[in-house]
Protein backbone atom coordinates (compact mmCIF):
# COMPACT_ATOMS: atom_id res chain seq x y z
CA UNK A 1 0.00 0.00 0.00
CA UNK A 2 1.02 3.47 -0.81
CA UNK A 3 0.07 6.79 0.17
CA UNK A 4 0.32 9.63 -2.59
CA UNK A 5 1.81 12.77 -1.91
CA UNK A 6 -1.10 14.61 -3.54
CA UNK A 7 -0.37 18.68 -4.62
CA UNK A 8 -2.69 21.15 -3.62
CA UNK A 9 -5.02 21.79 -6.67
CA UNK A 10 -4.02 25.40 -7.09
CA UNK A 11 -0.64 23.93 -7.90
CA UNK A 12 -0.27 24.43 -11.96
CA UNK A 13 0.85 20.90 -13.64
CA UNK A 14 4.63 20.63 -15.19
CA UNK A 15 5.49 17.65 -17.18
CA UNK A 16 9.00 18.03 -15.93
CA UNK A 17 11.50 20.38 -14.11
CA UNK A 18 11.78 22.89 -17.15
CA UNK A 19 7.89 23.28 -17.40
CA UNK A 20 7.68 24.28 -14.12
CA UNK A 21 6.33 27.38 -12.93
CA UNK A 22 8.28 29.56 -10.09
CA UNK A 23 5.19 31.04 -8.24
CA UNK A 24 7.96 32.79 -5.89
CA UNK A 25 11.52 33.08 -4.70
CA UNK A 26 12.99 33.91 -1.82
CA UNK A 27 15.99 35.89 -1.55
CA UNK A 28 18.68 37.01 -3.45
CA UNK A 29 20.08 34.21 -5.89
CA UNK A 30 24.13 34.18 -5.18
CA UNK A 31 26.76 34.55 -7.94
CA UNK A 32 30.10 32.93 -7.33
CA UNK A 33 33.06 33.27 -9.26
CA UNK A 34 33.47 29.43 -10.00
CA UNK A 35 30.66 26.46 -11.26
CA UNK A 36 29.62 25.45 -8.34
CA UNK A 37 29.23 21.69 -7.96
CA UNK A 38 26.12 19.83 -7.19
CA UNK A 39 25.92 18.00 -3.21
CA UNK A 40 26.33 14.42 -4.95
CA UNK A 41 29.24 15.58 -7.11
CA UNK A 42 31.17 17.02 -3.86
CA UNK A 43 30.24 14.22 -1.42
CA UNK A 44 31.63 11.65 -3.86
CA UNK A 45 34.60 13.97 -4.09
CA UNK A 46 35.22 14.27 -0.11
CA UNK A 47 34.83 10.77 0.11
CA UNK A 48 31.13 11.44 2.61
CA UNK A 49 28.33 9.96 -0.06
CA UNK A 50 28.76 6.62 -2.24
CA UNK A 51 25.68 6.40 -4.00
CA UNK A 52 26.46 3.42 -5.55
CA UNK A 53 27.43 1.41 -2.19
CA UNK A 54 23.82 2.67 -1.18
CA UNK A 55 22.24 1.57 -3.97
CA UNK A 56 24.04 -1.88 -3.75
CA UNK A 57 22.80 -2.18 -0.23
CA UNK A 58 19.37 -1.44 -0.49
CA UNK A 59 18.73 -1.49 -4.55
CA UNK A 60 17.03 1.82 -4.55
CA UNK A 61 18.25 5.31 -4.72
CA UNK A 62 20.01 5.27 -1.32
CA UNK A 63 22.91 6.98 -0.38
CA UNK A 64 25.58 5.54 1.89
CA UNK A 65 27.23 7.96 4.73
CA UNK A 66 30.77 7.78 5.42
CA UNK A 67 32.44 9.66 8.93
CA UNK A 68 31.83 13.21 8.25
CA UNK A 69 28.74 12.78 6.45
CA UNK A 70 27.45 10.41 8.98
CA UNK A 71 27.97 12.78 11.28
CA UNK A 72 26.87 16.12 9.28
CA UNK A 73 23.19 13.50 9.09
CA UNK A 74 23.28 13.15 12.94
CA UNK A 75 24.20 16.71 13.29
CA UNK A 76 20.88 17.82 11.19
CA UNK A 77 18.50 15.21 13.11
CA UNK A 78 19.59 16.49 16.40
CA UNK A 79 19.50 19.82 15.33
CA UNK A 80 15.22 18.76 13.87
CA UNK A 81 14.38 17.15 17.09
CA UNK A 82 16.07 19.58 19.68
CA UNK A 83 13.72 22.26 17.49
CA UNK A 84 10.78 20.68 17.42
CA UNK A 85 10.72 19.34 20.70
CA UNK A 86 12.02 22.25 22.63
CA UNK A 87 10.56 25.32 21.20
CA UNK A 88 7.46 23.75 19.51
CA UNK A 89 6.61 22.29 22.37
CA UNK A 90 6.32 18.02 21.11
CA UNK A 91 7.62 15.63 23.24
CA UNK A 92 10.17 12.80 22.70
CA UNK A 93 9.61 9.21 22.23
CA UNK A 94 11.34 6.42 20.54
CA UNK A 95 9.68 3.58 19.37
CA UNK A 96 11.80 0.11 19.12
CA UNK A 97 10.98 -1.60 15.66
CA UNK A 98 13.34 -4.95 16.68
CA UNK A 99 14.54 -6.66 19.73
CA UNK A 100 16.83 -9.73 19.86
CA UNK A 101 14.96 -12.84 21.91
CA UNK A 102 11.62 -12.63 23.72
CA UNK A 103 9.13 -9.36 23.06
Amino acid sequence: MTVPNLPHPSVPIGRDSIENVVVRRWGDIPSFPFEPKPHWDLGEELGILDFKAGAKITGARFTLYWDLGAKIERALINFMLDLHTGSMGIGKFFLRLWSIGSP
